[in-house]
């Protein structure tokens, strides 16, 4: 898995995977002669024409996908500051000796949110954003 934790490495291992996988292709193909069948030529170009065809959709659909879950993510963060921000303005309306304490709640919070969210992959950040999260949610509702 700590291949897949670092997108560069990642990418380069996949490419020189491709780059050696279509040089063994060409060799393969000169070796075997397979320009010289005419309908063996034009099956290949059938055959790699559909497969960019199928990458296309693939390519297509992903996209699809990932524009409606970051319009989700997109709603739901706005949906949080928002909601953040009511609370600090009903934070307000407290007497003086509960406000300083709920507002520095809420600051807490606000900074346990934005560690959660630079975590990115990071497994060990987020388990404890979220902890600290849910702590002083226990903390802001009693």
């Amino acid at each position: 898995m700590a291949l897949f934790d670092q997108s560069a490495v990642l990418f380069v291992a996949l490419l020189a995977m491709l780059l050696i996988t279509v040089e063994l292709g060409t060799r393969l193909g000169h070796r075997l002669s397979v320009d010289s069948d005419q309908l063996r030529q034009e099956q290949l170009v059938a055959a790699r024409d559909a497969i960019g065809l199928l990458l296309s959709l693939l390519l297509g659909f992903t996209l699809a996908m990932a524009l409606s879950r970051f319009d989700q993510r997109k709603q739901l963060l706005v949906g949080e500051a928002n909601s953040i921000d009511t609370a600090i303005v009903r934070a307000e309306l407290l007497p003086d000796a509960q406000r300083g304490a709920m507002l520095g709640l809420l600051h807490e919070y606000v900074e346990a949110r934005i560690q959660f969210s630079e975590a990115r992959i990071d497994g060990r950040v987020i388990d404890s954003a979220m902890a600290r999260t849910k702590q002083l949610q226990c903390k802001c509702g009693s």
